[in-house]
């Protein structure tokens, strides 16, 4: 047993297995590698694994206080997870085709931002999911990268040379992509019985 006298960060060889079950800041985990038991004490505890793992250790830390898990009374450890990730479509706008090139890198991109906006209803509990979501809308004709032309071949017919790089000047530029986050489908959830490594 040991008392963190400083902010340490547990390696990820090293796998949290429960909080303590009266919810005092301390952890108890075990070493992947060696499979041998450590317990450490501070005045806080960070668990900031990710949003997938975080979640399986607070839903595999269930005690007769926590019984569906840590931090879980309200049932959605586990749901609505967005794991720095999204959903995304992309659109192709005719009018953005064929513009003269010019340097629209500005200093975060060209992007427009949609926050969430109904916090009213959510308040009210008029909603049937628990957390809101953003909508990002991308676009620019910023210095191409990696892969930038990848998919071309789909309105190109597949061109090569100098065809490939006149269509690659007309479309540049000309596609909108769209970004969403996680809905109630994006959950996870532990097995019963089963001992995770």
């Amino acid at each position: 047993m040991g008392t963190w006298d400083q902010v340490e960060q547990l390696t990820s060889e090293r796998v949290g297995r429960t909080l303590n079950r009266l919810g005092v800041p301390s952890q108890k985990d075990i070493d992947k590698l060696t499979r041998e038991d450590h317990h450490v004490t501070a005045k806080v505890v960070v668990l900031a694994a990710s949003a997938c793992e975080t979640s399986r250790i607070m839903l595999n830390s269930k005690s007769t206080l926590f019984p569906n898990g840590i931090a879980n009374g309200s049932g959605v450890v586990g749901k609505y997870l967005m794991d720095t990730v999204g959903a995304g479509i992309s659109a192709q706008i005719p009018r953005l085709e064929g513009l003269p090139p010019i340097n629209e890198d500005g200093t975060a991109g060209i992007h427009l931002y949609m926050p969430w906006w109904l916090y009213g209803e959510q308040k009210a509990g008029k909603m049937n999911f628990a957390r809101g979501y953003h909508i990002e809308f991308g676009g620019g004709r910023g210095m191409p990268g990696p892969g930038i032309f990848g998919g071309l071949e789909s309105f190109t017919g597949g061109a090569y040379g100098r065809k490939f790089k006149e269509e690659a000047r007309r479309y540049y530029g000309s596609f909108m992509p769209y970004a969403w986050a996680a809905t109630r489908k994006s959950r996870c959830s532990t097995s019963s019985g089963r001992r995770g490594k």
